[in-house]
C-alpha cells in the first residue's frame, strides 16, 4: 500500500494558485495526481473527526503505483495546523508538503469573490458585511466549524501560528511557495521546485500554463447552481479531460459572466485590513527566514516594512 499512498501534497492557501500549481504539476512524467484533486482524507481530523482507512486513501492513487511523485491538493489542510499536520507526518513519513501563500487582504477579497459566485454566502452580502460576520465568527471561536467554512479566509490570513506548526511536522520537507511568484515568473518557480524535488527541469518547458479556478462574478444564480452541480457531478471526467473542461468553461462564462465593471475593494478598507495583518506578516517572515522555508527573496508584502 505504501507505493500507492501520496508523498507530495499540496497543503494550502485558498485562493492561493494552488489549482493551477497541481495542474502544471501534474504534467510532469515523474509526478501523478489523484484521481480528485481534493481527496480532502485528513480533513476530517480538523473537526475532531476520524479519518477513513488508509486503504480508502490509496485507492485515489491506484494509478500512480510506479510513479516517483504522487500528488494531491487539499488547501483546506493548512488551517488544519497541528491537528492535521502531525497525523500525516506519521501517516506519510516520505511525503513532502508546499503551501502557498499570498497576501492576506488579496486572499480574503478573492476568496469573498469565489464563494460569493459559488454560492455559499448571501448573494446580497458585501464584502464589509462578509468581514464583519468573519471577524464576529473568529471573535465568538466559531470561525473553525464546518457549517461556517465560507467565512474562514479572514482568520485564515494570519499564516504564523499553522504554518510554525507545518513546520514543525514536516522540518525540511516543507517549502513554501508564493503566489506572487506564480503570476511573475511561473517557470522559474517550478523549475526551482522541481530541483528540491529532485526530477528532471525539462518537461517545465512543454507545460501547459492555463490558470485555472479563478474568481468570476456571475449574472444568473440559478443558472450558476445548475453548472455547479454539474462540475461536481463530472469532476473525475474533468479531472482526466481537462481540454474538455476548458472549452466548456469558457462557453459558459459567455452566457452567465456579469461582465460589467468589476467591484473593487475601497483604498481604505484595503489600508485597514492590511494594518490588522502586519504583525501576523512580519511574523510570519521572521519564520519563513529563519527555518529556511522558502529560496530566494520574500515578496514584498513580508519583505517590505512599510507594507507590514
Amino acid at each position: 500500500m505504501t507505493n500507492t499512498l501520496p508523498n507530495l501534497i499540496i497543503a494550502g492557501i485558498r485562493k492561493g494558485g494552488t489549482t493551477s500549481l497541481s495542474h502544471y504539476l501534474g504534467q510532469h512524467p515523474d509526478i501523478c495526481s489523484s484521481e480528485l484533486k481534493k481527496v480532502g482524507f485528513f480533513l476530517p481530523l480538523k473537526y475532531g473527526e476520524g479519518t477513513d482507512s488508509l486503504d480508502s486513501y490509496a485507492a485515489h492513487f491506484e494509478h500512480c503505483a510506479h510513479a516517483r511523485y504522487r500528488m494531491e491538493a487539499t488547501t483546506g489542510y493548512f488551517l488544519g495546523g497541528a491537528s492535521i499536520a502531525q497525523p500525516m507526518a506519521e501517516m506519510l513519513p516520505d511525503a513532502r508538503v508546499l503551501i502557498v501563500l499570498r497576501e492576506p487582504v488579496d486572499a480574503l477579497w478573492s476568496h469573498y469573490r469565489f464563494v460569493r459566485s459559488h454560492l455559499r454566502i448571501p448573494g446580497d452580502m458585501d464584502f464589509p458585511a462578509y468581514v464583519e460576520e468573519s471577524r464576529r465568527l473568529m471573535v465568538a471561536g466559531e470561525d473553525g466549524l464546518r457549517e461556517n467554512n465560507a467565512y474562514v479566509a479572514y482568520s485564515g490570513g494570519f499564516y504564523e501560528k499553522p504554518l510554525t506548526e507545518w513546520a514543525d511536522a514536516f522540518g525540511d520537507r516543507l517549502r513554501v511557495l508564493f503566489f506572487d511568484d506564480l503570476h511573475r515568473d511561473v517557470a522559474a518557480m517550478l523549475t526551482e521546485l522541481l530541483e528540491w524535488l529532485d526530477i528532471d527541469t525539462a518537461p517545465v518547458a512543454e507545460f501547459d500554463f492555463d490558470v485555472l479556478n479563478r474568481s468570476v462574478q456571475i449574472r444568473n444564480r440559478r443558472l450558476q447552481w445548475v453548472a455547479l452541480r454539474v462540475n461536481e457531478e463530472a469532476k473525475s471526467f474533468f479531472r482526466r479531460h481537462h481540454g474538455i473542461k476548458r472549452a466548456l468553461r469558457s462557453g459558459y462564462y459567455m452566457v452567465n459572466r456579469d461582465r460589467s465593471p468589476s467591484p473593487r475593494l475601497s483604498p481604505e478598507m484595503r489600508a485597514e485590513l492590511r494594518a490588522g495583518y502586519a504583525d501576523s506578516n512580519a511574523a510570519t517572515a521572521a519564520l519563513i527566514e529563519s527555518r529556511g522555508l522558502a529560496p530566494g527573496p520574500l515578496p514584498s508584502w513580508l519583505a517590505d516594512p512599510e507594507r507590514r
